[in-house]
């Protein structure tokens, strides 16, 4: 009687997996999308030109507030170069000044 239990409980987190990789792929989907067309709005990198002075094109997206639960929030989309992703990385306290991380990110992340 055990046994059979716990090849039940094995098989419904099994299935339980599986559906959040596929809800988790779906996501991913959407996220590509998204990225494709905020990146040809977004031609310039502001990260780089506001912190030093120089025009780049946009390769990235950082996410000011996190990616997880607000990974397809546009809102919360930041379009840089990977050197600009880096510098935000690397300066978080200043980075929040500027407004480049929220308050919540900067929190969860440097405290």
């Amino acid at each position: 009687m055990a046994i059979k239990n716990i090849i039940g409980i094995k098989t419904r987190v099994k299935r339980l997996e599986r559906e959040i990789r596929n809800k988790k792929r779906l996501e991913n989907k959407k996220y590509k999308k998204l990225r494709y067309k905020f990146l040809k709005k977004n031609i310039i990198d502001l990260v780089f030109l506001f912190i030093f002075g120089k025009f780049e094109k946009s390769t990235h997206i950082h996410h000011s507030n996190g990616r997880g639960f607000w990974l397809n929030d546009i809102n919360y989309f930041i379009a840089t170069t990977r050197e600009g992703d880096k510098w935000i990385h690397r300066n978080k306290k200043l980075a929040k000044e500027l407004g480049f991380i929220t308050e919540a990110y900067y929190k969860n992340e440097c405290e």
